[in-house]
């Protein structure tokens, strides 16, 4: 099956997935840039109220323990299909991972690739393992953009290893021919055995640098995002190392947006829920928001 008959199979039996879907053709976005940096990266600022699912969610252990899992399958709606790597590639016999039509979407073709096993979200594990299927996994889905987003870096099922896709277009961050504002680790090659040294090293590097302000020596990896494509027999991936999980004037209220950003965000994507702070949100918030967040340049 192919991942196009996948996507028609899916909203033609999942109503909720198919209205949200068809509402982001009625979003409202802008393009900015951070102040300080108005000749480089561009960015695009969306109003995207479903979004607050996963931009206000809560994250503490506390939080996480006391919800079902929406990833694990037993939690999800009898609506909800899935597609096994498998088939789609058949030469990825035993990838533990389902593809999943994410029903609250950022962009209209966007996936959720959960692991089968629950099992916490942390890829600087298992010898390069997770990366490993991270790449096998794109290079099955030529032309997405696959993304993890850390467990205090975006992802709002810490507790549920998962990655995610959207079209590679929609990732300005791959393309771009301007500056990115904030630091980043990049790396493109067609040997799979040389990616997966270039990321021990990469996730080596973000482990030298000053931890966030409310790390936790007992988290199990760095904080950061990682984006990866395969086109035309090339991978392309980039890391990004993040100095906060939220910036200090996130919430709900004056002087406060409601701003959680993740891989997409950091792509050139930024999601704002709340049509206040859509409409509030300047260069410089921006400018703050990637200071507070990333290593910004």
């Amino acid at each position: 099956m192919t991942l196009n008959e996948f996507y028609r199979r899916q909203v033609a039996l999942w109503p909720l997935a198919a209205d949200n879907i068809h509402a982001l053709f009625g979003v409202c976005s802008r393009p900015m840039r951070p102040a300080g940096h108005e000749e480089g990266m561009p960015f695009v600022i969306q109003h995207n109220p479903a979004r607050i699912r996963s931009t206000g969610a809560k994250v503490d252990a506390a939080s996480v323990a006391a919800r079902p899992c929406f990833l694990c399958a037993g939690s999800r709606s009898s609506e909800q299909i899935a597609l096994l790597p498998v088939e789609l590639d058949s030469s990825l016999p035993g990838l533990e991972y389902e593809i999943l039509l994410n029903p609250y979407p950022i962009f209209p073709y966007h996936f959720t690739i959960p692991a089968m096993l629950h099992t916490p979200q942390v890829i600087a594990s298992d010898g390069g393992r997770r990366f490993d299927d991270m790449l096998r996994l794109s290079r099955a889905m030529e032309g997405m953009a696959l993304f993890y987003n850390g467990a205090k870096c975006g992802a709002s099922a810490p507790d549920h290893f998962h990655f995610q896709a959207i079209p590679e277009a929609s990732m300005t961050i791959l393309s771009t021919d301007r500056p990115v504002p904030f630091l980043v680790y990049g790396y493109q090659s067609r040997d799979e055995d040389e990616m997966l040294e270039w990321f021990a090293r990469a996730v080596a590097q973000v482990r030298e640098l000053p931890p966030a302000p409310d790390f936790s020596t007992e988290e199990p990896e760095p904080r950061m995002n990682v984006i990866c494509a395969y086109n035309d027999g090339v991978w392309k991936t980039i890391v990004i190392p993040r100095r906060a999980h939220r910036p200090d004037f996130y919430g709900i209220g004056e002087g406060k947006f409601l701003l959680s950003p993740a891989s997409v965000d950091l792509g050139g994507t930024i999601i704002v829920p709340s049509p206040a702070d859509y409409e509030n949100l300047t260069p410089e918030t921006l400018s703050s928001l990637l200071r507070q967040t990333t290593f910004m340049l």
